[in-house]
């Protein structure tokens, strides 16, 4: 995507990656239904009896704080590797090197014989 424009042949070569939006959207999804199951957890057990709500309603509270914990750091190590991704590809694009720059075997040849050399 270069300049916020969708380029179909840059996805159907795999140049564009879709899954870092997929991610944001599924951990939207899954934060949401954290914090429902974090609440029906809370007020659910007042059912039972006055104790097993008081214990209901702080395992609620803690299984939503450390359920959006593990959530975002899952995502976020996933979104990392698409970072990592993005910038290798900005510094070979800046460096004048890798497939997205070169599409001439012989510059390719050229460049490596150039830095086996150095």
């Amino acid at each position: 995507m270069k300049n916020g424009k969708f380029n179909f042949g840059e996805f159907m070569d795999f140049k564009q990656l879709i899954l870092p939006s997929i991610i944001k959207i599924v951990y939207v999804i899954f934060a949401i239904i954290v914090v429902l199951v974090g609440l029906v957890a809370m007020f659910s057990m007042f059912a039972v009896n006055v104790g097993a709500g008081i214990l209901g309603f702080f395992g609620g509270l803690i299984g939503i704080i450390v359920g959006e914990f593990v959530l975002r750091i899952s995502c976020e190590s996933l979104l990392v590797m698409f970072l990592i991704y993005d910038e290798l590809k900005d510094a070979n694009r800046k460096l004048g090197s890798g497939p997205d720059t070169d599409t001439d075997a012989e510059a390719n040849a050229k460049w490596t014989r150039d830095s086996i050399d150095s």
